[in-house]
């Protein structure tokens, strides 16, 4: 568990969470921040050290190790010199982890990781297990403890960044939904980002269930894991015998020797075949704790989809517009918008995490405009072509729109990048998408 005085380096969320813990299991803390602290911490951490601006050698002085916020990037001077020290590194979620009572369910990959958590939290509860959602998505496990300590499980979300200082993190159930490049402005080699990714794995055994899809990267990636095997696929039933599939349009599953249908792909609310794989991700991910082919069902055919992830926002003239702000790589923009059936007005753009602009302009051929925003706007432009315009800004974007929209068109704000280039955030790129078309349609 760790003893002698944790320096909590980044004070955001996760670092405010694992800080709470740690002082209710009567550990002494360190709050630094090369940034700045929050205005306000929770009252069990009024009597913390604080640290905050340039660092100082003196933050580490008597320090045993360092509890590192996933924002913290590897440049920063005081990880460097806790680095230096020979200080252990440790994270949020593997300090909750080494403390949780209950099984974990973990949920990883490039793209669609914050729909499989939430949709698997959700077909838990459908099935009348207390199971709440978080990690990356929104609520440290760390908080989650503190907060919700008589769940039967928990879901998380993992990123890369959090992944990084893994050691001992060990989930009963865990997916890889998928390997792409991404966040190569953090890694710079593509192998780092995997590398970090494939830590989730490392401690599972043959006790253990691996939920693979049809991604065949990731399922090179982790042959060797002796985890079971529970696969989903949208190709019909899986080899093998277990796992979730479509099959005659049908979203179905075979799970301790019975095979069940749950429902219609068509009745499934959230749009796109992307979806189906998410959805399916989700049944293989429950299966061992929960089975029931009616609760499964009702689960699927009531879950509305998260905000910002192809999430319908309203009218703009003839165009049905949709948020797709999370969609921050080029692949999860490829995968979001390629589903979609009808001709589409694209906005993209943001800063650049290294995407291919040319593969999401070929991957494409339903967009009839491409808007470019951001600091990769002109090169989003540039890659679409003559289908593209370079403008700068959303709201340039959403006039050009609705000047240019025709009939049956969609509008879909689908960046392909980051938003910190205009953005503290995607959720805040996503609702400012989100007013800007209510506005226009008033």
């Amino acid at each position: 568990m760790g003893a002698g005085l944790t320096l909590i380096l980044g004070t955001g969320r996760s670092g405010i969470a694992a800080a709470r813990l740690l002082v209710a299991a009567g550990e002494p803390v360190r709050l630094a921040d090369e940034k700045a602290l929050p205005p306000a911490l929770p009252r069990e951490l009024a009597g913390a050290e604080r640290c905050q601006g340039a660092f100082q050698p003196e933050w580490l002085a008597g320090v045993a190790r360092v509890l590192l916020s996933p924002g913290v990037p590897p440049t920063s001077p005081a990880l460097r010199a806790a680095l230096a020290e020979g200080l252990p590194i440790t994270g949020e979620l593997e300090e909750a982890f080494l403390r949780c009572p209950v099984p974990i369910l973990a949920v990883t990959g490039s793209n669609g990781k914050s729909t499989v958590t939430s949709l698997a939290a959700h077909l838990l509860a459908a099935q009348g297990r207390r199971a709440p959602a978080g990690g990356n998505l929104g609520r440290p496990l760390a908080e989650l403890l503190i907060e919700e300590p008589d769940a039967e499980l928990y879901v998380v979300e993992v990123s890369s960044f959090q992944a990084e200082t893994f050691t001992r993190f060990h989930p009963k159930c865990a997916t890889l939904l998928n390997l792409s490049p991404d966040h190569l402005d953090r890694y710079g080699r593509l192998e780092d980002y995997y590398a970090a990714k494939l830590k989730l794995f490392a401690a599972m055994g043959p006790a253990d269930t691996l939920v693979l899809g049809e991604d065949a990267e990731a399922a090179r990636r982790l042959a060797s894991c002796p985890a079971r095997r529970l696969p989903f696929s949208l190709g019909g039933p899986p080899p093998g015998g277990e796992g979730s599939f479509l099959a005659g349009g049908r979203l179905a599953f075979r799970y301790g020797g019975r095979e069940r249908t749950l429902l219609e792909a068509a009745a499934l609310p959230i749009p796109g075949r992307h979806n189906l794989a998410n959805a399916l991700a989700a049944v293989s991910l429950v299966l061992p704790f929960a089975d029931d082919a009616e609760g499964l069902a009702r689960g699927l055919a009531s879950f509305r989809g998260l905000a910002h992830r192809m999430e319908e926002v309203g009218r703009l003239g003839p165009l049905r517009c949709y948020n797709d702000s999370k969609a921050t790589n080029v692949e999860a923009a490829l995968a979001g918008v390629a589903g979609l059936s009808a001709p589409v007005l694209l906005i993209a753009g943001g800063r650049d995490k290294g995407g291919d602009f040319d593969a999401l302009a070929a991957g494409l051929p339903g967009v009839r405009l491409a808007y470019g925003i951001g600091e990769a706007g002109a090169a989003v432009a540039r890659a679409f072509g003559a289908r593209g315009r370079a403008l700068g800004t959303l709201e340039a974007a959403v006039a050009a729109a609705r000047a240019e929209g025709r009939p049956g068109e969609l509008l879909v704000l689908s960046p392909a990048c980051a938003s910190y280039d205009q953005y503290r955030n995607f959720e805040e790129r996503g609702e400012h998408f989100r007013r800007l078309v209510q506005e226009a349609a008033c």
